[in-house]
């Protein structure tokens, strides 16, 4: 099945079925979504107690298991800010920490 892809793609040929391949998509621009709007939470956090969220975020990512993203100005592009409403969408009562990352992106 990797054949005609291995004469254009360099990087390992993984063979799922198609709703796993879906789903892995979906996830890692959920996956994107969350931990966005984590960092952007944390910085609206800090401005309340006044804390430089930038300093800290500097602190926290010396630990070694620790990458907090920048805050910004939400998501840019077409995916994240669409992918995570399918996950949502098909089990809204098991996904709520998407359906809140996608709420303080958005």
């Amino acid at each position: 099945r990797c054949c005609l892809y291995k004469t254009f793609v360099k990087g390992e040929c993984i063979v799922t079925n198609a709703r796993t391949a879906e789903m892995a998509k979906l996830t890692e621009n959920s996956f994107r979504d969350v931990n966005i709007a984590f960092a952007n939470e944390l910085s609206l956090v800090c401005n309340k107690l006044k804390i430089n969220v930038w300093e800290l975020i500097r602190l926290a990512n010396r630990h070694p298991r620790v990458s907090i993203l920048n805050p910004g100005p939400g998501v840019g592009g077409h995916c994240i800010a669409v992918d995570p409403w399918f996950i949502v969408n098909s089990c809204p009562d098991e996904a709520q920490l998407i359906r809140t990352a996608r709420e303080v992106n958005d």
